[in-house]
């Protein structure tokens, strides 16, 4: 019996990475690191305005995406908001629905439903991403388990400013829009340079729907 103590252990070490068969190593996570910028002067260029990334560097296999947004709040408090899965069609971008449909220590698997709307047509895309949520440094990791897309991954980055009152929220993502099929993937095989632009503005949206989320609970003394 001793013999499968090891064994046992390792189960329960790796466990957190299930959600019915699929395995997503932990390598395949971002890993994104903005510590070569000094929050100071971050929180000094966000101030009344957001930053954008674009990641482009050659031969680079994996090009995020990130915007930067200064919050008048606490990292814990823009945490919270951030890891409240379900009420993300509330203050979200085309987000429809959402739904928590596994959770194993720091890894919560989440259901999306997006909806998009191109002039008099609609879309729906469905996927599920799996979070990995690493509280203790504020950061939170996503990459996708299946569904309409075939890449899309990204991180959650919140570095609190010098004085500790306020948080410079960095929202990251890589996707591929063109494996998302039916209307999108019609719409970007004809302008592909849309892509990017759709990946930019998504982000600032994302950005600022936090931020006035935050801030809006904040006010009303619900967070």
């Amino acid at each position: 019996m001793r013999k499968l103590v090891p064994v046992i252990l390792i189960f329960f070490l790796i466990s957190p990475l299930f959600s019915d068969e699929k395995i997503i190593p932990l390598s395949s996570y971002p890993d994104l690191n903005f510590n070569q910028y000094d929050p100071a002067s971050l929180e000094k260029m966000l101030q009344n305005k957001e930053l954008v990334f674009v990641d482009d560097k050659k031969g680079a296999k994996e090009q995020y995406v990130t915007a930067g947004i200064l919050i008048d709040a606490t990292p814990e408090q823009v945490w919270k908001v951030i890891t409240d899965f379900e009420s993300y069609p509330q203050f979200y971008p085309q987000t429809y629905k959402t739904e928590i449909v596994a959770q194993r220590g720091n890894f919560y698997d989440v259901k999306i439903v997006l909806k998009f709307k191109f002039s008099i047509i609609s879309t729906k895309v469905k996927y599920t991403l799996r979070h990995w949520l690493k509280e203790k440094n504020h950061i939170m990791v996503w990459n996708i388990l299946s569904g309409d897309m075939k890449i899309n991954k990204g991180q959650w980055t919140l570095i609190p400013t010098p004085d500790g009152k306020k948080t410079i929220a960095l929202y990251s993502v890589y996707a591929d829009l063109k494996t998302m099929g039916g209307l999108v993937k019609f719409v970007l095989k004809r302008e592909p340079k849309l892509e990017l632009a759709m990946q930019v503005s998504t982000a600032i949206l994302v950005a600022r729907s936090t931020k006035e989320r935050v801030e809006k609970l904040i006010s009303e003394h619900k967070l």
